[in-house]
């Protein structure tokens, strides 16, 4: 259950932050022609004894979709987070954080991590608000 508040947090936050009253307004940036907020979801650090890609890709999934807001929040594509990431060579995660952003003009990054332990999942999910060339 605190997973489910966690994950409905970051989503209010994110809401929020495409929202008239934080500043952001609706229409596209005139020199990127992108919505004025957008967000990039990488894949949540797995911590298990176990494969869970399959829980890494949904909760990935599910987050694209439901933070994909018309004129809003812009999710950056999913195909295009993993070939940033495909052609990265092993980097600390801030890096990651850094070049993603870059790469996508994302305006935001939203990372976690989901840990299983005694057949309990926890999900840890944080935001980040990126300063990009294009911002």
């Amino acid at each position: 259950m605190k997973s489910v508040h966690l994950i409905f947090l970051t989503l209010c936050l994110v809401a929020w932050a495409g929202s008239p009253a934080s500043g952001a307004t609706s229409q596209a940036d005139p020199v990127t022609d992108q919505p004025a907020a957008t967000i990039a979801v990488l894949p949540f650090v797995m911590h298990t004894t176990e494969s869970g890609s399959h829980i890494q890709q949904g909760v990935m999934t599910m987050l694209n979709t439901r933070l994909s807001w018309p004129d809003q929040v812009k999710v950056i594509p999913r195909r295009d987070v993993f070939d940033i990431l495909d052609g990265l060579p092993e980097k600390n995660r801030n890096q990651v954080i850094s070049l993603v952003a870059r790469q996508t003009g994302s305006r935001y990054i939203l990372d976690g991590s989901i840990t299983r332990l005694a057949g309990s999942f926890s999900i840890d999910a944080w935001s980040m608000t990126c300063r990009t060339s294009s911002t």
